[in-house]
């Protein structure tokens, strides 16, 4: 065995030490309030986006979390015992893989319609005109990249 052959096997070790220690909570509550609290899970998600871009709140901050849940009308004892099944992140896992694998996502937010998928960074998050020029686009397959080297403030 070789260097490189004891680093690679290592590797597998790390890989799969990270998984299971890795916790991103706001994602974690995000997919259980998606797949069990579907009715509330976009103000949930409001709220934790105006949580993180409009207050600079840590959203893996379990308070937060929680308060986000109280905000939106979601037992807070109830998503932190579907996130201990580990279900949510089997989910993450499984849909992470899906994403990477069958359209190359490497970033949020990716939009992806039929077998395109396009990674947009949108300067204010308050215009949603944007959005759905963002969207008619997508099918314009001409343009790969459009990227401003500067942006004025």
């Amino acid at each position: 065995m070789n260097k490189l052959d004891e680093l690679e096997g290592q590797s597998i070790f790390i890989i799969r030490e990270a998984y299971y220690h890795y916790r991103n909570l706001a994602l974690l509550w995000s997919i259980a309030v998606r797949d069990e609290f579907s009715s509330h899970f976009l103000a949930f998600h409001m709220e934790l986006f105006g949580a993180r871009h409009d207050n600079g709140a840590d959203i893996n901050d379990q308070t937060v979390l929680e308060a986000a849940a109280g905000v939106v009308g979601i037992d807070q004892r109830a998503i932190q015992s579907l996130v201990e099944t580990g279900v949510p992140a089997k989910t993450l896992a499984a849909e992470h893989t899906s994403a990477v694998e069958e359209h190359g996502v490497f970033g949020v937010p990716t939009f992806i319609h039929e077998d395109e998928a396009v990674f947009v960074r949108f300067m204010d998050r308050h215009q949603p005109a944007d959005v759905e020029r963002v969207l008619d686009m997508l099918s314009w397959t001409n343009l790969n990249e459009f990227k401003r080297t500067s942006i004025k403030q």
